[in-house]
């Protein structure tokens, strides 16, 4: 599936077969609720959300139905990073990249597109 230069190789749907009403409804749940909101790259970002506190969860545009919803989250959006027993503490939306740091003094850039 191509959609404006974004190629889907998941596989998340039957080869041959189009089924609009049931899988792609997993791609438009709402985000989850956390303690911070910031946008990267026109995509809402979200962390601080309990039981996940090392990680960061945004929306999709690319799987989203009809491509309008950009509240959109999908369940596999989401980026743990290595800070061990720590949590996302703020972020930083930089020209050159989005910063995130934590509490245990760890800082983590990126740069280009999810």
């Amino acid at each position: 599936m191509e959609l404006s230069g974004f190629s889907d190789t998941a596989n998340s749907e039957p080869p041959n077969l189009r089924l609009p009403g049931e899988i792609t409804q997993i791609y438009n749940i709402p985000p989850p609720i956390g303690t911070f909101l910031d946008q990267y790259q026109g995509r809402p970002v979200v962390y601080g959300v309990a039981g996940a506190l090392q990680s960061f969860f945004y929306g999709n545009m690319e799987a989203t139905v009809g491509r309008t919803a950009p509240e959109s989250f999908s369940p596999l959006n989401q980026v743990t990073l290595p800070i061990g027993d720590g949590q996302l503490n703020g972020s930083a939306n930089l020209p050159t990249g989005f910063i995130l740091w934590s509490n245990r003094q760890d800082m983590f850039k990126l740069d280009g597109p999810f």
